[in-house]
């Protein structure tokens, strides 16, 4: 029943990393999976609601939105990306996007999102996508990102995507989220 899954998927789903396979040189180890160069096209990073809003107003498609690493961008309203082809990512390590407990933290209507090393948390909506919400055709990739204590009065608590293609979710982890169905994550 649909309050099973909701439970299940609010435990915390963390998608397996591969295994690297053994190394026949002498070099140093490295991570299997490195994280990929965030190098912004949109300008420098991003430390706040106001100039993540400005940048967002003004970019074309094809653009890197990059968050500064070690900052926490408090929402008082839901960020909203319409461009097609936008990848929103983390300079490095520590990037939070966090409600103030009144709306979503990110809206996506635009196509080909890529969602990168970003954390949400406490986004609010009565409909579905507490934290996120993409409404867009094409394939989108969520990678090494964290839901944490979003909730929806209908699917996908922390994050929710409608797209008639596909979506790619890597190494990210969902938790504490709340809805109707789908407290994790909803994918229609």
């Amino acid at each position: 029943d649909a309050n099973f899954w909701s439970r299940l998927l609010d435990v915390s789903l963390s998608l397996p990393t591969p295994s690297t396979p053994p190394s026949t040189t002498s070099s140093p180890t490295t991570p299997p999976f490195p994280p990929p160069v965030c190098a912004p096209t949109s300008g420098p990073c991003v430390a706040s609601q106001k100039e993540l809003g400005v940048i967002l107003d003004n970019i074309e498609s094809d653009s890197v939105v990059t968050l500064c690493g070690n900052t926490t961008i408090q929402t008082s309203t839901s960020i909203n990306i319409t461009q097609s082809k936008v990848t929103l990512c983390c300079e490095a390590t520590g990037c939070l996007i966090k409600s103030q407990g009144s709306d979503r933290n990110l809206m996506v209507t635009g196509t080909e999102f890529t969602l990168q090393g970003v954390d949400f948390a406490a986004g609010r909506k009565d409909e579905s996508g507490g934290n996120v919400a993409i409404f867009a055709a094409g394939h989108h990739i969520i990678r090494n990102c964290t839901f944490s204590g979003g909730s929806s009065g209908f699917l996908g608590g922390n994050l929710f995507v409608e797209s008639p293609n596909n979506v790619t979710i890597e190494r990210s982890v969902f938790e504490l989220g709340q809805s109707r169905s789908g407290g994790g994550l909803a994918v229609l």
